[in-house]
């Protein structure tokens, strides 16, 4: 099928109003967002209206701008014609990630909804015949009949990119039935990401108090679901007695966030797996290994001084659950963030400078942020590996 033009002003001025809409409470945007979905995605009301807001300020009309301006300076000239996404249930900003990036660029979406969760892909399509009925057009919510080639094939004809998020196995099914369809196009498959901070004794020292606030948001925001939740803290630089009162500190934001922001519904399996860890760790504590330990009924805090007395555990499991490790230098931290090179979705730190360069340049170029700004997706930032629109456009 023919290219389309490449993010015209029109799409970016109907998105910027969309995210502006959608930040404002009440509105009608923020309505059609949000409506229904505590039920079917399990999570609180507070995690969806605290979703809606980083939703809006990571997608603010600037950093539209600058995402179409990054893609045109790595040589975009034309949106590819259709995008065929697979939208993740987890969490629904994900799912409205998905199908904006491409209508950002200027294709047509047709877009699969998770069978588990759909409503926020049609809740999308409604907000957007709010703001620009033209774009909700340009998103046809449809999905292969069964799982069998052939029906792959009819859904994937005349798409350029197919676009997928969810675990390791998932993606690999998606390439396999893709490619026995016959499908010729790019493949941009989100699979298994984490996301960490890193957090260094001198910016600790002068705004704790803080910093604590922002990480218990980044690791309770939409119940530590998804690979921009927090699951990792890497403590720069901290002395022994500096991280027990680093430790203290979160853990007391943790409880007192937690209990504003309680927990919504879990998996039996994942409840199973965070109690067993928990259980194996204090156990680890009993018998005197340098961890510090703090728990809650919805999850669990775990900061240790010798990573080994993690072992098995970190980089943490998520769900409202956190680990804490300490380095004693950079040298120290980079010998293990480069065994983490190209996992990592998102890293929230107080690094700046030629420190944070060097950071992003151990971890492989993942998305860099401040701490209590995990939760807010941006499509003028590299997501997961891919640049700003990759895969949603053509060059000359």
């Amino acid at each position: 099928m023919d290219p389309c033009e490449f993010a015209p002003l029109s799409t970016q001025a109907a998105l910027s109003e969309l995210a502006i809409q959608a930040g404002r409470a009440g509105s009608a945007v923020h309505t059609a967002l949000a409506d229904g979905l505590a039920p079917g995605s399990g999570l609180q009301p507070w995690a969806i209206a605290q979703m809606l807001a980083q939703f809006a300020r990571g997608w603010r009309p600037n950093r539209l701008r600058r995402a179409v301006a990054f893609a045109r300076a790595a040589g975009a000239r034309r949106a590819v014609a259709e995008v065929a996404v697979i939208a993740p249930a987890n969490v629904p900003a994900a799912a409205w990630q998905a199908v904006l990036e491409p209508l950002l660029a200027g294709s047509r979406v047709r877009v699969r909804p998770s069978r588990r969760e759909p409503r926020a892909v049609y809740n999308l399509v409604r907000a957007l015949q709010i703001v620009a009925p033209d774009l909700a057009e340009r998103c046809l919510i449809s999905q292969p009949t069964s799982p069998h080639a052939t029906d792959w094939q009819t859904w994937l004809a005349g798409v350029a990119t197919l676009t997928a998020q969810g675990s390791d196995a998932a993606m690999r099914a998606v390439a396999e039935v893709a490619r026995t369809a016959g499908f010729a196009g790019t493949l941009r498959l989100h699979g298994e990401m984490r996301s960490l901070a890193v957090i260094d004794a001198a910016a600790w020292r002068a705004h704790g108090p803080r910093l604590a606030r922002q990480l218990a948001a980044d690791a309770l925001e939409v119940d530590g679901r998804g690979c921009m939740s927090l699951r990792t803290v890497c403590w720069l630089g901290f002395g022994p007695a500096e991280l027990a009162e680093a430790h203290a500190l979160l853990a007391r934001a943790l409880a007192e966030l937690a209990r504003h922001w309680p927990a919504g519904g879990s998996t039996d399996t994942g409840l199973a797996a965070r109690t067993y860890q928990l259980q194996t760790l204090q156990a680890v504590a009993a018998v005197g290994a340098p961890l510090h330990l703090s728990a809650r009924s919805d999850g669990w805090l775990a900061t240790a001084g010798d990573r080994a007395a993690l072992a098995g555990v970190w980089p943490g499991p998520g769900g409202r659950c956190l680990v804490g490790l300490s380095f004693a230098d950079s040298a120290d931290l980079r010998s293990t963030l480069e065994d983490w090179r190209g996992q990592i979705s998102t890293a929230a730190t107080t690094l700046i400078g030629r420190d944070r360069a060097q950071l992003k340049d151990w971890l492989g170029g993942p998305r860099l942020c401040r701490p209590g700004q995990m939760q807010a997706p941006r499509p003028d930032q590299v997501h997961d590996g891919w640049a700003p629109l990759q895969g949603f456009y053509m060059s000359d």
